[in-house]
């Protein structure tokens, strides 16, 4: 199957070890390449989901500094706090109640748990 000849036994070495080379150089290419690629989709995906992220976090504030506002501004929880007797404090916080339940009605929706996602306890 081998020849005997020096040339030829040589020639085949060399031939071996040059497909040896090329073969792990396009292998450490190729995997270099994938490697860069799986990085910068890391990275497009971890600035993509910050983003939104970030907008969600500010809609949600938008959504509590409105509350907090609306709250602040109603006039049946200003008069539930002015209450100036029991009686009056009790059906007071009636109507109150309704109303807070109004306003809050855009907020309960809203995830409170962000702190979990940036290694915060919880």
């Amino acid at each position: 199957m081998f020849s005997s000849g020096i040339y030829k036994n040589r020639l085949y070495k060399i031939l071996i070890t040059t497909g040896t080379i090329v073969i792990t150089l396009l292998a450490v290419l190729s995997g270099s390449y994938l490697h860069l690629q799986q990085k910068s989709s890391y990275i497009h995906n971890l600035s993509n989901s910050t983003a939104a992220l970030e907008a969600n976090s500010n809609i949600a504030m938008n959504l509590i500094s409105r509350a907090v506002n609306d709250v602040s501004r109603d006039k049946s929880i200003t008069k539930w706090v002015n209450s100036s007797s029991a009686n009056d404090f009790y059906f007071n916080s009636i109507t109150a109640l309704k109303q807070l339940r109004i306003i809050t009605t855009d907020s309960s929706m809203l995830n409170y748990e962000a702190g979990r996602y940036y290694g915060r306890p919880a």
